[in-house]
């Protein structure tokens, strides 16, 4: 039988929403600093976010090895985390009040909990799949093996927890555009999870050669490259008054062993987010923070680059918060990371080849 539960995360607002909006905005250089009130409505809502759990008990199952075969039952276990809410440093203490139903809640990101749900239906049969592989030491690749689970028909225990949280959708009609420029913020951790505004004339400019990222970002993670890079853009723009282009690029390349100069840090940013040279994202300073969205921005920035990042991001899909938890993806990263000398990586890429379900004699002597 499946439960439901909803909690409410307390909320912590001491301001009027558009205040805070117009302080944010006008932080931000990359952001106009006119702002029209008039222009301004305000959507209240909330996002939700998903826990699930549950078990199923004898679970049948076919093998079939060599025409010979087995029928049995297994059980399985799983357990899948809402990952927006813990990449957002949510907290499950914040709720301080259940709710007996959300019909009449105004949800943003209700298509979110059907998809998470879809995934966790396929992890939980993943899961049992490999537990019956490991079982019988059953390779699936192996010609003449093969498994069928039957369909889940119902789960011994199924449990589902919501976490409501109230936020602000914040939208401001320009005159020029035809769409709303949509902002959100958290009334539970007091920051917006997006800002948008009307650009200067200089970021436009900025904009028009600096679009693309160095190198591939989700687009979820591109804001912060977008920042970092105009901070840099503004600081070389003046510098380059006085110099020129080539004579700043040579005083990176002269400089650039010596971390220890005060200017280090200000030379590595210009010739990786200004001039554009990839090959210095291997010294890019990675340390992990509180804002674990910053700490996977900073693991794509450099995945190609240093042997942890690749190890690290397999780690979060391993833990279903990055890119849906997918196999192929953690599998990708862990190559990479293992091509520029990751023992973790290649120990955890043998494992995996090793399992039965998995098992490829010719991949698994690479990483013997």
């Amino acid at each position: 039988m499946k439960k439901e539960h909803y909690f409410l995360l307390e909320t912590d607002l001491n301001r009027e929403v558009v205040s805070l909006f117009k302080e944010e905005v006008l932080k931000d250089d990359r952001f106009i600093r006119e702002i029209n009130e008039n222009l301004i409505t305000i959507e209240e809502g909330y996002f939700i976010y998903g826990f699930f759990t549950a078990k199923i008990v004898n679970q049948e199952y076919l093998i079939i090895r060599n025409e010979q075969t087995q029928s049995a039952a297994i059980d399985a276990e799983y357990t899948l985390p809402s990952k927006d809410f813990l990449l957002r440093g949510l907290k499950r203490d914040q709720a301080k009040k259940e709710l007996d139903s959300v019909r009449e809640l105004k949800i943003f990101n209700l298509k979110d909990i059907s998809k998470q749900e879809k995934n966790f239906l396929k992890g939980i049969q993943l899961k049992a799949e490999e537990m019956i592989c490991e079982r019988h030491n059953l390779f699936l690749k192996q010609k003449g093996n093969r498994l069928d689970v039957a369909p889940i028909r119902d789960f011994d225990f199924y449990e589902q927890e919501f976490y409501l949280e109230k936020v602000y959708q914040i939208h401001y009609r320009s005159k020029t555009s035809k769409k709303d420029l949509v902002s959100i913020y958290s009334a539970v951790s007091n920051r917006f999870y997006q800002l948008n505004f009307l650009k200067t004339k200089e970021f436009e400019q900025f904009y028009k050669k600096f679009k693309r990222p160095l190198v591939f970002l989700p687009e979820e993670y591109q804001s912060y490259y977008e920042k970092i890079c105009y901070d840099v853009y503004e600081k070389t723009i003046k510098e380059l008054n006085y110099l020129k282009e080539g004579e700043l690029l040579k005083k990176i390349r002269q400089n650039i062993s010596y971390p220890e100069y005060s200017k280090f840090r200000d030379y590595l940013f210009q010739g990786i987010f200004y001039f554009r040279k990839k090959e210095l994202l291997k010294y890019y300073p990675l340390k992990k923070t509180d804002d674990l969205q910053k700490w996977i921005f900073d693991l794509y920035l450099t995945l190609s680059f240093q042997e942890e990042s690749g190890y690290e991001l397999a780690q979060l899909i391993r833990a279903g918060l990055l890119e849906e938890g997918q196999l192929s993806a953690r599998l990708e990263k862990l190559n990479i990371s293992y091509r520029l000398g990751n023992i973790y990586a290649k120990k955890e890429l043998y494992e995996h080849y090793s399992h039965p379900m998995y098992y490829d004699e010719n991949v698994l002597k690479r990483y013997s």
